[in-house]
């Protein structure tokens, strides 16, 4: 079992490189459909990336998809035990899934992958009011999601076979949230995960100057802003991103990823490298590589940009003992309140 680090060795951050797949995208016209559902096609996808030196696999989302596909977070979870350091990062869309259970499956895949997981919130289908109503939804879902992250110390297992006690039933406390359309009073029924608090990433898309100040996109970049760990600036669709970019460094975004359809050729290769080379200049934690149809096999995983990226001098992660993907993206190990109020209350002794 390979070690995790609370974070990584001292030096510049790594510049990371992830992969993104949809689940439910497009496969190519020669490939039989039941290969989507097949657990060894997706073990086979993970290990050439892993091996390929990328850092994360993003599985997108159902609002994304082409077709029907596997569940993001259920199939995250299946390939979690058999990786050793890439991290898992499944799109969730809110509106669907109870907080409740949405914090126990995150937990669940954080556990899996010890302490390797990640989620990416889509706002979703909250209402008939439209996309402030999703992302007002989607902020009550994070904030109920992360109490229940809270809800269990780390030391609140005990599991002493002599005393027949699994818990100390004082380190696992009761949250109480009510929100618009739910609430909810207990604590998460998943023991505290290796990290604590998952990071989360939210995905904004990049705009014009004109579309940047829309209402919609005003709100978008605001969501993120206050809610993720991590932001991913979407620029799939061609749009050059560096208006987005500025807008969200100077809004204070600490952490953006760039997520681009991947160069075509040596030629689109070596100048997308020394597109990232100018990105990480303006303080972009990474890219990730989004696909327009899912590979056949491991064999058409295209390793070639992480190592081009090194090559240009970009700092990596490979080589360095696994961490989890708070310490990968820069996010501060999570705190638990709960801890800290009972060490505070006892002179910073644990007892």
């Amino acid at each position: 079992m390979t070690a995790l680090t609370e974070s990584l060795p001292a030096g510049p951050a790594p510049f990371t490189v992830g992969l993104v797949l949809d689940p439910g995208g497009v496969l190519p016209a020669d490939t039989p459909p039941a290969l989507r559902y097949d657990r060894a096609y997706w073990e086979g996808l993970v290990h050439a990336a892993e091996a390929g030196g990328f850092d994360q696999l993003v599985l997108a989302g159902p609002s994304t998809s082409i077709g029907p596909g596997l569940d993001p977070v259920l199939l995250a979870s299946a390939l979690a035990p058999g990786t050793g350091r890439i991290a898992l990062v499944p799109e969730i869309v809110t509106g669907v899934l109870e907080p409740f259970h949405l914090a126990a499956a995150v937990q669940t895949l954080d556990h899996l992958s010890r302490g390797r997981a990640g989620w990416l919130v889509r706002p979703g289908p909250a209402g008939a009011g439209g996309v402030l109503e999703d992302l007002a939804d989607a902020g009550e879902t994070i904030a109920a999601a992360r109490l229940l992250f809270e809800s269990w110390e780390e030391d609140a297992e005990i599991r002493d076979v002599a005393t027949g006690r699994y818990i100390d039933r004082n380190r696992v406390h009761p949250i109480r949230y009510r929100g618009s359309r739910f609430s909810i009073h207990g604590p998460s029924y998943v023991p505290r995960s290796p990290q604590g608090s998952p990071p989360l990433l939210v995905r904004v898309p990049a705009l014009s100057e004109a579309e940047a100040a829309s209402r919609s996109g005003r709100a978008e970049r605001t969501f993120a802003l206050e809610y993720a760990d991590t932001i991913i600036l979407d620029a799939t669709t061609g749009k050059n991103p560096d208006h987005t970019l500025r807008a969200l460094r100077t809004a204070g975004a600490a952490r953006v990823l760039i997520e681009v359809a991947p160069p075509a050729g040596a030629e689109a290769l070596a100048a997308f490298a020394e597109r990232a080379v100018a990105w990480h200049r303006l303080g972009v934690a990474g890219v990730l590589l989004r696909h327009a149809t899912l590979p056949r096999g491991p064999e058409e995983v295209d390793t070639h940009l992480p190592t081009e990226l090194w090559a240009q001098g970009l700092p990596a992660s490979a080589g360095c003992t696994a961490p989890r993907l708070r310490a990968l993206l820069g996010v501060e190990p999570a705190r638990n309140p709960f801890s800290e109020a009972r060490l505070a209350k006892v002179g910073g002794r644990d007892e």
